[in-house]
């Protein structure tokens, strides 16, 4: 517990670091020192703590956290993020994407929000939510990205990565993935609705896309892949 409390508290700043971590030592184990009245004993604690936190549990804080970023350095998988700029405003935009990335259904789809999980059954998930919800629907149905890596084959690593990106997508927005291993690279399609289950969360185009994408970036360097973002326009 303590040492689950000297993590939440730590702060670049070494005055911070021992006064708040001192208050936080104190008020936990105050009442017991004063019910066994040795508050004489609180003085060479607090020295004691100050020691420990400055010589010992800092440096080792330091030392570990730049060996697991020289680690995650060596470990950085490079990949790109290609994002489509179209208006995908025709009436049948959002059957022809879908169609598009399962290759004509040739190809498995992974569904997240859409139920049944098939092409049709996202068509008609994004459909349904253009026809349903109470404001005029956005003129844009969907937005589609892909992600390229360098291997030929879908590793572990990656079908994870793809799995948990889709499924923080899809939290907000029906969202549909298909990966291709038929070329010289691994790439995964995404598809996303630009409009969202709850009708209080904006359509997912402008400013809210933008935070998405940086999302994604994000996202994807917590797990040690550096995405390079491309923009292709219709």
């Amino acid at each position: 517990m303590l040492i689950l409390h000297l993590t939440l508290f730590y702060s670049p700043c070494q005055s911070f670091v021992n006064t708040s971590l001192w208050h936080l030592f104190h008020l936990s184990f105050l009442p017991e020192l004063s019910r066994f009245k040795y508050p004489a004993v609180l003085p060479h604690l607090q020295f004691l703590f100050q020691f420990i936190i400055k010589y010992v549990w800092i440096p080792t804080f330091l030392y570990t956290q730049k060996k697991k970023s020289e680690r995650s350095w060596t470990t950085l998988r490079r990949a790109n993020l290609f994002i489509k700029d179209s208006l995908y405003n025709n009436t049948d935009a959002i059957s022809n994407a879908i169609h598009y990335i399962t290759h004509n259904n040739t190809c498995s789809l992974f569904c997240y929000g859409i139920w049944p999980p098939t092409a049709e059954g996202a068509v008609k998930k994004f459909t349904k939510l253009r026809n349903i919800i109470p404001k005029e629907p956005c003129s844009q149905q969907l937005q589609h990205f892909w992600i390229t890596f360098e291997d030929k084959k879908c590793s572990e690593s990656v079908s994870e990565f793809l799995d948990h990106l889709a499924t923080s997508i899809g939290f907000y927005y029906p969202v549909c993935y298909a990966i291709h291993e038929d070329q010289s690279y691994l790439h995964a399609h995404f598809i996303v609705s630009t409009i969202s289950y709850f009708s209080t969360i904006p359509f997912l185009i402008n400013s809210q896309w933008r935070t998405c994408i940086d999302n994604i970036i994000q996202f994807a360097w917590g797990n040690n892949i550096d995405l390079k973002e491309i923009h292709k326009n219709a």
